[in-house]
């Protein structure tokens, strides 16, 4: 039997349906600094920059590196499937160039993540809830953990 912990560690499904969720709700309810409010960035369906959104619609360019002298590298098209632990829950498809807009590889690769396919077995969502592999990031600064299926999209074969 597998038992699922929400962000603050309670067993799944247990907590008030009406209440906060976790960190990320809770900044959402937060008003953003009047910079990113009056920045007309497009917002998450948590009412959060949505930063990915924001690349792509060109409002702005980040760099590669703060060293001006640092060539530029394009995006790397790639995306990988996540295989998940559980049975049911949807696999991972991770966009490199999702994240390679924003990132250089080395931002990443090797001191969070393997750079091979299935090269990190030992990563789930309890370790990247506590702010490992991909919560370094998520739940912090990109979108929240909350919102499951922005990344978990694939459905296991033989699900509807």
């Amino acid at each position: 039997m597998v038992i699922y912990l929400d962000s603050r560690g309670n067993i799944a499904g247990t907590g008030d349906p009406g209440g906060v969720v976790g960190r990320a709700e809770q900044a959402g309810r937060a008003a953003h600094p009047p910079a990113l409010e009056l920045s007309g960035f497009p917002k998450d369906q948590y009412d959060l920059v949505d930063w990915a959104a924001t690349i792509m619609q060109g409002k702005i360019k980040p760099r590669d590196a703060i060293d001006p002298a640092v060539p530029e590298v394009p995006p790397f098209d790639l995306d990988i499937v996540i295989i998940t632990k559980s049975k049911y829950q949807p696999d991972v498809v991770f966009s490199h160039k999702v994240h390679t807009m924003w990132l250089s590889c080395d931002n990443c690769h090797e001191k969070i993540f393997k750079k091979k396919a299935g090269g990190n077995p030992e990563m789930h969502m309890t370790k990247i809830a506590a702010g490992e592999y991909c919560g370094r990031c998520h739940d912090r600064v990109a979108f929240p953990l909350t919102d499951c299926l922005r990344c978990h999209v694939k459905p296991k074969a033989g699900t509807p």
